[in-house]
């Protein structure tokens, strides 16, 4: 067994493990829904973060960082992270007060109807369906590269893994394990940043070569590469693209069910509202230190 196969089964077992562990705890539905709603800020933060980063950030958007559109990335997501404060300020704490045990709950209660719920529980259905279908496929899609199962075994392992902890432990394994997550990536993406840029000599060594980088001009540059075989021609039309998809992930970020439902785990609305501002820059802070990474293994 080599040496990823050998920490993706250690990181499996880990998160077996902690899911165990959580799932012995739980005692009642406020236990399994809402973790008994007494999760502390690092927890809401970390489940936050891990939510929203997983093979988007490490596969989608560090690849776009690394054909040369790392600054277009940092844009979005600073306009993105807005999302966290703004959705905690005038959804979070509400849905945290509402004292339910789901966003559909809330919406049937806030609305005082069963279809209002029904509606909100299946959008809830069918969009967390469609995301977890990607995300699953893109761990799949990296077990297959660095191990030697088939697609549609890793994709089998990768549902069975996060099912079994879900289903047994509910809300108090999904935080516990998330943060780990969160734990883990920062991590990995700190050391890495720190190998990759010791790697080349050095901070100021490392920009000035990304910024004479023949072969992808205007790498670090704020509007990214531009050109015909890129998705925008001008500045313009980059910084658009930023933008808009900025300010539709702070929609998502601020007030989608995939998000905002941590929030009705948190011990207190004060927990909303620091566990949302500290996502908000932790966020920001990690995107810079992925979409760097990306960017100096062109070197």
């Amino acid at each position: 067994m080599g040496s990823f196969s050998l920490a993706m089964v250690l990181s499996v077992m880990i998160y077996l493990g902690a899911g165990w562990y959580a799932g012995r705890k739980v005692r009642n539905l406020d236990d399994y829904f809402v973790a008994g709603r007494n999760a502390p800020t690092f927890l809401i933060l970390g489940t936050l973060i891990a939510s929203f980063m997983s093979t988007n950030g490490f596969i989608g958007e560090a690849g776009m960082s690394y054909r040369g559109h790392g600054p277009l990335i940092i844009i979005m997501t600073a306009v993105n992270c807005m999302g966290y404060v703004v959705g905690a300020l005038f959804f979070g704490r509400y849905l945290r007060r509402s004292q339910e045990l789901t966003v559909p709950a809330f919406f049937g209660a806030r609305f005082q109807s069963q279809r209002i719920q029904t509606l909100a529980g299946l959008s809830i259905v069918v969009g967390l369906s469609g995301y977890l279908l990607a995300v699953t496929w893109g761990v799949a899609l990296i077990i297959t590269q660095v191990t030697d199962l088939s697609e549609p075994i890793a994709i089998i392992l990768v549902w069975i893994s996060y099912m079994l902890f879900t289903l047994y432990s509910g809300s108090k394994g999904v935080i516990l394990t998330d943060t780990l997550m969160f734990i883990l990536f920062t991590t990995a993406a700190v050391v890495a940043l720190s190998f990759l840029v010791s790697l080349n000599g050095g901070w100021f060594a490392s920009i000035e070569a990304l910024a004479v980088f023949e072969a992808k001009p205007d790498v670090i540059a704020w509007h990214g590469v531009l050109g015909p075989e890129t998705r925008w021609d001008t500045p313009g039309e980059a910084i658009l693209w930023a933008l808009i998809l900025g300010v539709a992930w702070g929609i998502v970020v601020a007030v989608s069910p995939w998000q905002s439902s941590r929030y009705l785990i948190a011990r207190s609305e004060h927990v909303v509202i620091r566990s949302a501002c500290g996502a908000a820059i932790i966020m920001l802070l990690l995107y810079l230190v992925t979409t760097f990474c990306a960017a100096i293994i062109n070197l």
